[in-house]
């Protein structure tokens, strides 16, 4: 679909001429995944959130599978239960620059750098200091993007 000349051969509306990234900066990231954690969408009307942080990393295929099983197993549900935290989830990309996506939704920006959130990066699981060593993180990852609310 975003490969097909129908979708980049539409018309570009006057708010997208003047938002492009050929017109506001030359960093495009656009990432096209599956979502594989949580299994299904929770709290689907819970609307946009007002910060997102976006982390983009890829690891070794020979630690692939247990990499998967700490992240999702031990890794994001401890940050989910971060105050501030409003929702977290995980995308296997497909194409990107990265295999894997993590989005959280945040209440505010202050939320990574909170105590608590410090603390589950420390102490998240006894695997954690050896899978984080697996894992690579895209340049610019993670990212906090605050919703501009016009």
């Amino acid at each position: 679909m975003l490969r097909t000349s129908a979708f980049t051969g539409r018309p570009r509306t006057p708010w997208g001429q003047r938002v492009s990234p050929s017109v506001i900066g030359s960093s495009l990231t656009r990432i096209v995944g599956e979502q594989i954690f949580p299994d299904a969408l929770e709290v689907p009307e819970r609307g946009m959130a007002p910060v997102l942080q976006i982390g983009r990393m890829s690891v070794p295929a020979e630690v692939e599978a247990e990499w998967n099983g700490w992240y999702n197993g031990e890794y994001i549900p401890g940050y989910r239960k971060v105050p501030g935290v409003i929702y977290a989830r995980r995308y296997r990309v497909h194409e990107g620059t990265s295999r894997y996506t993590t989005v959280y939704e945040f209440t505010g920006t202050a939320v990574p750098e909170s105590a608590e959130w410090k603390e589950q990066n420390l102490h998240s699981s006894p695997r954690s200091p050896r899978m984080r060593q697996a894992m690579t993180h895209t340049p610019g990852s993670p990212g906090v993007y605050t919703r501009i609310d016009l």
